[in-house]
């Protein structure tokens, strides 16, 4: 019968020198020569898991082999930007310890770190005028990114934000990308400029709004003109200079003072183009009316050569004119109206 020693274990039992494995004991029977028997014992050996989690290292680490009453230290170490959490040994806590050693080793263990990012502060600041946002005391994880938004309050713009004290500019955002330490964020404000802006008209019309209005840099000021019944708009006027017959006009990111002007006009006026022409010619009423106007063509003697009906007013209309060349007279008609224009020519 075989008895290991405590913290042994039978390795192997040899009769006459040929093994016959770890067995706890062995009969010999019906004897009728002389043998021999031994008993090989060796240390017990357990086994050790060792693992940790995300941003560290357990060393060494895995299932590590161990005799028994032997010793074997465990060391925890964090990766950059990490921090030990807790570590715990068969289900029980010890702690954010950076090291742990089993000592006389009797049996299996399991041994677990667990790590934690780093957290940073950065501080905010904001003068009068606006805010940023997030604001106060703002806490990140290490290797994360996070962004600060300044925000002007009505007449007010960005002056400067700092950076750890350094200057970045006059920016409404600002990115730590991958922040790997606290930093500080401020941001100053000052007051926006102010411009006025003058719109006035002549009679036949409005411009709205119309006066003056005064408006903080870098806004839109959209103004309408609107004529009356009976009247156009003749032209429209921004700091003295002529921008055309529009009806709608706006000014954009506002930086100095400006006027805007409008004329109005309840004349009816013909355009006739080409002129000379050969076969045909494009006539344009501008009326203030949307009357529809009648047309005769008359040569030098007074005769009419040609007529048309229902002509609208602003617009182009083609005219194709087939009679001899010469000298013509049209006369346009449109209720008691009566307009004529001379000297239209047609070529060969």
């Amino acid at each position: 019968i075989f008895t290991p020693a405590a913290g042994y274990e039978i390795s192997d039992v040899l009769i006459d020198n040929i093994s016959q494995g770890p067995l706890s004991s062995f009969t010999f029977n019906d004897i009728t020569t002389s043998h021999s028997i031994t008993v090989v014992f060796s240390l017990k050996k357990y086994i050790i898991t060792a693992n940790s989690g995300i941003g560290g290292s357990v060393s060494p680490m895995g299932e590590i082999d161990i005799e028994h009453g032997s010793n074997i230290t465990f060391r925890i170490t964090p990766d950059p930007g990490y921090q030990i959490s807790n570590v715990r040994v068969d289900d029980n806590s010890l702690g954010p310890v950076s090291e742990y050693t089993f000592n006389n080793i009797t049996d299996g263990h399991d041994i677990q770190a667990v790590f934690t990012p780093n957290i940073y502060i950065i501080n905010t600041s904001a003068g009068t005028g606006g805010s940023i946002t997030p604001t106060g005391q703002v806490s990140v994880e290490h290797g994360t990114d996070e962004v600060f938004r300044m925000i002007p309050d009505e007449g007010f713009k960005v002056e400067e934000v700092k950076v750890d004290d350094l200057s970045v500019g006059a920016v409404t955002e600002y990115l730590f990308d991958h922040i790997t330490t606290g930093h500080n964020i401020s941001v100053t404000f000052i007051p926006l400029e102010q411009y006025t802006i003058s719109a006035s008209s002549r009679t036949g019309g409005i411009i709205s709004p119309s006066g003056q209005i005064t408006l903080y840099e870098g806004k839109d000021q959209a103004y309408s003109i609107v004529p009356n019944e009976g009247f156009q708009i003749e032209n429209v006027f921004v700091d003295n200079i002529s921008v055309g017959v529009v009806s709608e006009y706006t000014f954009t990111n506002l930086n100095s003072d400006h006027a805007i002007s409008a004329v109005f006009s309840s004349d009816t006026k013909v355009t006739v183009f080409p002129n000379p022409f050969v076969e045909e010619f494009n006539l344009k009423i501008d009326s203030p009316l949307e009357d529809m106007f009648d047309m005769n063509i008359s040569d030098m003697s007074g005769r009419i050569v040609y007529s048309s009906r229902e002509i609208p007013a602003n617009t182009i209309t083609p005219v194709r004119f087939s009679s001899q060349p010469g000298m013509y007279i049209i006369t346009l008609r449109s209720n008691t109206r009566r307009l004529s224009i001379s000297e239209i020519i047609k070529h060969f």
